[in-house]
């Protein structure tokens, strides 16, 4: 397990433990796949976004533009929304097999 993992599974716990706090318990699978389902939406927006980044970094570096740094800071901030949204979709996943009494 690397470094992160360890932190990320911490995360994830605090994610689902803060969700079903604020919102309550999953109350059926159609619940549960249809708030899944948004959090990979979210995610896949946010990969398409840094996705797109990367082709226009790509693009600059053969112009040999020096001009990367929005991109590069914009690139970073989706990308660590994307880090957040794959959070929430595990935090997702743990309160469905909480609702069904599955310990992951």
């Amino acid at each position: 397990m690397n470094v992160v993992e360890k932190q990320v599974h911490a995360l994830v716990c605090a994610e689902a433990m803060a969700a079903a706090y604020a919102h309550g318990p999953i109350h059926s699978p159609h619940e549960g796949w249809a708030i899944l389902k948004e959090e990979v939406d979210e995610a896949d927006f946010e990969m398409t976004v840094v996705r797109e980044n990367i082709e226009e970094l790509w693009a600059r570096v053969k112009r040999n533009s020096d001009k990367n740094s929005n991109l590069i800071r914009d690139t970073k901030e989706h990308a660590i929304a994307l880090a957040c949204e794959a959070i929430q979709c595990a935090a997702v996943c743990r309160r469905i097999a909480s609702m069904e009494k599955e310990a992951i």
